[in-house]
């Protein structure tokens, strides 16, 4: 049994790192792990992190990026040793948040672009910094440097290359129009036609009901020309369709979903924004997968007209 530079040796599960309020002390059982071990035998750090910077580069905003290339060192030092996020629990809270999302980069990058299966005890580290949850601060995305005016410019430079008819021109439409993830819109454009949906006056809610584990959207509203332009498409998006978007066509997926909440939360409430951003707890599936009830159909109709008022200036823009 080896030696622990944190406590006590290691045991079955790691070692021990050290009891503070908010978390217990199962949950605090982590091995140190090398980079070797995240970045599989056949990886060196250097090209890797080369790899990482030129995609991220690419997939993030340039702020965002900026965020990611300032906090990388920390993060990877976080990723090797849990146990070090501790001596970054007293920095302000700017600084958690930035090496937080550092890490959820890279990880996503491991396993999305990699196509590793890293295993990483996220929710602990967001505990030892103090990010539990909280409340979305919706004014903070209509002021986030003009994110809107960032996503319109997404949009008209993918229109001035693509004729809304193409695939990728519609795939970016319908990311603008609901706000959802990329895995959501590929679902949503394949599976169309067969799709449940509602007409309420000039907008029509799909009963999507793409469940993952913590990542589950149950339904989305989209305006109706978008809908016939979807109801007419015969082609499918493939799996790296995505990529190509990103790279050719510049378009960054975050900031499409930021602008979707920044333009809703003139006309809604965050309750109705999660909804349809697909944020709602999978504590609460007796709510919310039985969509087509009448009273809660009746409740997406007023969601709707609210949708239709926020997004009237963009459907008459680039819907006409």
């Amino acid at each position: 049994m080896r030696p622990c530079q944190h406590g006590p040796p290691a045991g079955p599960r790691g070692p021990y790192l050290p009891i503070f309020e908010g978390v217990s002390e199962d949950t605090l059982r982590y091995p140190n792990v090398s980079l070797r071990d995240i970045l599989g035998d056949n990886s060196t750090l250097e090209s890797t992190l080369s790899e990482f910077r030129r995609w991220s580069r690419k997939y993030y905003s340039k702020w965002s990026y900026r965020e990611i290339a300032s906090s990388l060192n920390d993060a990877l030092r976080v990723l090797q040793s849990p146990a070090a996020a501790l001596d970054y629990r007293n920095k302000p809270d700017k600084a958690r948040r930035k090496l937080m999302f550092t890490i959820y980069a890279f990880l996503k990058f491991l396993r999305e672009i990699r196509g590793l299966k890293v295993e990483y005890p996220t929710a602990t580290i967001r505990r030892i910094l103090k990010l539990e949850k909280q409340p979305l601060k919706l004014l903070d995305y209509v002021e986030e440097e003009g994110i809107v005016d960032k996503a319109v410019e997404i949009l008209d430079g993918v229109l001035e290359k693509l004729t809304p008819e193409t695939l990728y021109a519609k795939a970016t439409l319908t990311t603008f129009f609901t706000g959802l993830r990329w895995p959501e819109v590929r679902f949503l454009i394949n599976n169309y036609v067969i799709l449940r949906k509602l007409t309420h006056r000039e907008a029509v809610i799909v009963e999507l009901n793409y469940l993952r584990k913590t990542k589950n959207a149950y339904v989305t509203i989209l305006p109706i020309r978008l809908h016939r332009m979807l109801a007419e498409n015969t082609r499918k998006l493939g799996v790296n369709s995505d990529k190509e978007l990103r790279e050719v066509h510049g378009v960054k997926f975050s900031i499409l979903r930021k602008a979707h909440l920044a333009i809703l939360s003139q006309t809604m409430n965050e309750l109705e924004i999660d909804l349809l951003q697909g944020r709602i707890s999978p504590k609460l599936p007796e709510i919310f997968s039985e969509i087509t009830r009448e009273h809660y159909v009746k409740h997406l109709r007023r969601i709707a007209e609210k949708y239709l008022q926020a997004y009237q200036p963009y459907i008459n823009k680039y819907l006409r």
